[in-house]
């Protein structure tokens, strides 16, 4: 056992090597990126894992067999401050963050979390080079900071209550209390409900590099809404709303059912470089979209292309500006409801802004929709959103 725990040490050791020589500049600057932790004070303890190794001590010499022992590990020692290194292989159970915590997997072989991570206290959770996969949430992050590298979480699945449907479940990131969240390089694949859902005043998210594709508004979902008699989240593949904001750079959301962005409630968001296309109405009747943009809320989007969905872009009593743009190919490109007093459909359709292939191109509930100043009067300014680096 000895000889075989030390061989996959070595293993380890010359595999992260090798990755990180064989990574593109971009990956490169992703571990780099990774490693620069926000500060953290208290006695920091790590620990190793690897999955089935028994009589272990944590040290890389002789690793723990699970999460388990090394979360009880943490607390007798009393370790203000934990880091976690786990190998290839599946690791079930929840993860509780009582502390400021790291997990990394492996970069060069799976390394599979099965059970939710809960970081509820405000705390700084830090996941690397991992694959998530759990009932009713993957990630449940309530204030404190959160930060994703090479984090791909897929299949989140509805649960129950008893004989009901869990209401808000098959959420994969919940993200509230003003907490501050950066994703980087990372996947949300084939959730059953909402892949993630950002709320809140003061909550913030960072993506760079994020895809989010194929995930559906399960029928649990719907008996979960019927059941509970409130609204369950689960209608936008990424949701943000409560106020949060949301800045993106190089999102791509793809094929998923009802909406694949949705902004709602007051949220802004600043994207850049974006792509949504094929976004499928639920049981063939409702939704659809593409983006939502609804309740007051505000999206500033630059570099992006809205395509092959029900409808490109729907803004419902909502504002924006768009920038440098394709709606194409959609059902209905463009569609506005219920607009503001001060709408200006100028700040949408902008000079750089392009629509083709549209079965409608522009579709509004009144004629009187698209406000303008008097004849030969200057328009007034779009308003815009700053864009804001992570920090």
């Amino acid at each position: 056992m000895k000889t075989r725990l030390v061989g996959w040490v070595l293993v380890a050791a010359a595999g992260f090597m090798a990755a990180a020589m064989a990574a593109t500049p971009q990956e490169r600057t992703l571990v780099r990126r990774s490693v620069a932790r926000p500060s953290v004070v208290g006695l920091p303890v790590s620990y190793w894992i690897l999955s089935g190794a028994q009589s272990g001590n944590g040290s890389q010499a002789k690793p723990f067999g699970s999460l388990g022992e090394a979360l009880a590990a943490s607390k007798a020692v009393g370790a203000s401050r934990l880091d976690l290194n786990l190998g290839p292989g599946a690791f079930p159970g929840d993860v509780t963050v009582d502390k400021d915590m790291t997990i990394q997997g492996s970069a060069w072989s799976p390394t599979i979390l099965a059970g939710t991570i809960r970081n509820l206290a405000g705390n700084t959770l830090i996941l690397q080079h991992l694959s998530l996969q759990a009932t009713n949430q993957a990630i449940v992050q309530q204030g404190g900071r959160l930060e994703m590298a090479d984090v791909h979480i897929v299949s989140t699945r509805v649960g129950r209550q008893g004989l009901l449907f869990s209401a808000n479940s098959g959420i994969a990131v919940v993200i509230s209390g003003a907490a501050r969240v950066n994703i980087v390089h990372s996947t949300m694949v084939g959730n059953q409900g909402t892949a993630l859902f950002a709320t809140g005043n003061g909550t913030t998210v960072w993506a760079d590099d994020l895809a989010v594709r194929n995930n559906t508004v399960s029928l649990a979902l719907k008996k979960a809404q019927a059941s509970s008699g409130a609204y369950v989240h689960g209608n936008g593949a990424v949701e943000i709303g409560g106020q949060a904001h949301f800045y993106a750079d190089t999102l791509k959301v793809m094929d998923n059912e009802m909406t694949g962005l949705r902004i709602d409630s007051g949220a802004q968001a600043c994207i850049r470089h974006a792509s949504f296309a094929g976004t499928k109405a639920y049981e063939g009747a409702t939704g659809g979209h593409n983006v939502s943009v609804g309740a007051q809320a505000f999206v500033d989007m630059e570099d992006f292309v809205t395509e092959k969905g029900v409808f490109g872009l729907l803004f419902q009593n909502a504002r924006g500006y768009l920038q440098t743009g394709e709606i194409r190919g959609n059902t209905v490109g463009l569609s506005i409801r219920n607009a503001p007093a001060d709408f200006q459909v100028n700040c949408l359709l902008t000079p750089t802004v392009r629509t083709a292939g549209n079965s409608t191109a522009l579709d509004d509930d009144t004629v009187s929709v698209p406000s303008s100043p008097g004849q030969g009067a200057t328009p007034p300014p779009c308003p815009r959103i700053a864009w804001q680096d992570y920090q």
